[in-house]
């Protein structure tokens, strides 16, 4: 277990390197992707911030978030896992919270997200 509470230049590196992994094994690379340390929103152990029209995301990892029972670099390497994975699926959830949406770009969005798992699984460089 580390400190409670507080994520550190090591934690934050973890988080970076991870989040570089799931980036490249989603093929998100027409993504303009920053990672920072802090910045976070209260009660959130790291977030992910998007604009869809202009392609780019902002993924935090919180400097001072209370981990309930403490965390292990596991759950920093799930934290960021989990925050590219919101990048991967924010352009299917603004469609389905689009009220004037068309099945076309629904298909569209679900086979997007379809590719890049396929990639990621059959299709590694």
């Amino acid at each position: 277990m580390s400190n409670i509470g507080i994520t550190t230049k090591k934690h934050f590196e973890v988080f970076r390197k991870e989040v570089n992994k799931w980036v490249l094994n989603f093929g998100l690379l027409d993504w303009d992707i920053v990672v920072e340390h802090g910045g976070v929103e209260a009660d959130n152990a790291a977030e992910c911030s998007y604009n869809i029209q202009a392609k780019s995301a902002i993924i935090r990892l919180s400097k001072n978030f209370t981990w309930e029972v403490g965390f292990t670099l596991q759950d920093i390497r799930e934290a960021a896992f989990h925050e590219v994975c919101e990048l991967l699926l924010c352009q299917f959830g603004y469609l389905a919270e689009n009220r004037y949406i068309t099945q076309e770009q629904i298909g569209t969005a679900r086979h997007s997200i379809i590719a890049r798992l396929l990639n990621c699984v059959f299709r590694k460089p």
